[in-house]
């Protein structure tokens, strides 16, 4: 069986600041990912204006192989 370990208010203040010690490194996360997901994304478009501009100047660099694969 499992014991509560309730100290009455004290213990429901001390929850209630852990929890949201807890909900603030995980906004502070999300922040961090967000941004990082900004930088993948300016990555992406760069590469993708690259590769336009070379497909321009050079030809397809990509094309679709067979279906079938023993061709």
């Amino acid at each position: 069986m499992i014991e509560m370990d309730d100290r009455g208010p004290l213990d429901l203040t001390k929850q209630i600041e852990d929890k949201n010690a807890e909900i603030k490194k995980l906004c502070m996360e999300i922040g961090s990912l967000e941004f990082q997901i900004s930088d993948y994304r300016q990555i992406v478009k760069e590469l993708s204006d690259k590769l336009s501009k070379y497909e321009t100047l050079h030809g397809t660099v990509f094309v679709k192989g067979p279906d079938d694969p023993k061709k």
